[in-house]
């Protein structure tokens, strides 16, 4: 784990722990044993490429998930896959296009949680907070759009997918549909003998 919200969180667990007078030594223990929560800048193995998912669908997930990977990353190109919710804070869209433009060197939009709305719309609000457009493709369907990130990887760069974490549906039309990140992740690495 790495990132100073992670920090920020051990010390709000520590403090807990002092206020319920649980001895330092079995704190310690369980705090160097916890290895996150799932689909929180969670790390993927994928031989030494750096691949990570996080759940982060507001600007302020989003930008501290994208610092913390600049800050343990900081030579390496950092690839974005993310989408936004449907039916949700359309405020937030563009704020999270310029904040993914600011700390990413290559951003894919995708689709999220669609929900009730079409994703080519959700997608048009993001790219209101994004300049410079050379840096942003558009692929509608998210395992397509994770896999051509998945390719562009190197030893120099990092991908992050976010959005979804460990959720393991998408929200379309009133339906619930089977996906997951992870799973797209796993059939990747599988497939393509990495």
């Amino acid at each position: 784990m790495f990132g100073a919200y992670n920090f920020q969180n051990i010390l709000a667990c520590f403090a807990y722990s002092m206020i319920w007078k649980k001895p330092y030594s079995e704190t310690f223990e369980k705090i160097k044993k916890f290895k996150g929560a799932a689909g929180r800048l969670e790390p993927i193995t994928l031989n030494k490429l750096k691949v990570f998912i996080d759940y982060a669908h507001t600007p302020d997930a989003l930008e501290k998930s994208l610092k913390a990977i600049r800050s343990e990353y900081a030579n390496h190109t950092i690839i974005l896959v993310f989408g936004c919710g449907g039916n949700r804070d359309i405020s937030k869209r563009s704020k999270m296009g310029t904040i993914a433009e600011r700390y990413s060197d290559f951003i894919i939009l995708t689709n999220d949680n669609p929900r009730y709305e079409t994703p080519i719309k959700i997608i048009r609000d993001i790219k209101r907070g994004i300049k410079s457009r050379n840096k942003v493709v558009t692929i509608i369907n998210r395992e397509k759009a994770i896999i051509s990130g998945l390719k562009k990887l190197n030893n120099k760069s990092v991908i992050l997918i976010a959005g979804k974490g460990h959720e393991d549906y998408q929200e379309i039309n009133g339906e619930k549909i089977s996906f997951s990140d992870h799973n797209v992740v796993k059939n990747f690495i599988e497939n393509e003998s990495i």
